[in-house]
């Protein structure tokens, strides 16, 4: 059975791969970079997760990280406007800004699923 700390250390993992094979200087590259710090973000969100189940005082900061993460995706996200930017990355970004903890465990899961998918 997989454990929100299983999870995010998937997620961390993956987004390491994904970011080492993504390159510098071409749109591509910085695609992989946002969807990479996007998969960070979730394995944030999933810790988070995992210490609300324990019921650890220090949760909040968690949360707040993973939206000041978000925040400075979006903001990269529109950095360069000539690049496109998948619907899905944008909705990860606004639900997380958004407050939306009562869709949290699906988002974490579709980036877990993704992140299981990736083969380097």
């Amino acid at each position: 059975m997989l454990t929100p700390s299983t999870i995010a250390q998937s997620l961390q993992e993956a987004a390491d791969r994904l970011e080492a094979a993504a390159g510098r200087r071409h749109a591509p590259a910085l695609q992989r970079r946002r969807v990479a710090q996007a998969w960070r973000i979730a394995a944030t969100l999933a810790r988070w997760d995992a210490a609300v189940r324990a019921a650890d005082p220090g949760a909040d900061v968690l949360w707040q990280s993973a939206q000041r993460q978000t925040q400075v995706l979006a903001a990269k996200l529109e950095e360069f406007p000539q690049i496109p930017v998948p619907a899905g990355l944008t909705h990860f970004c606004r639900t997380v800004n958004a407050s939306h903890l009562t869709r949290l465990p699906e988002f974490v899961g579709i980036f877990r699923g993704r992140a299981e998918r990736m083969r380097w």
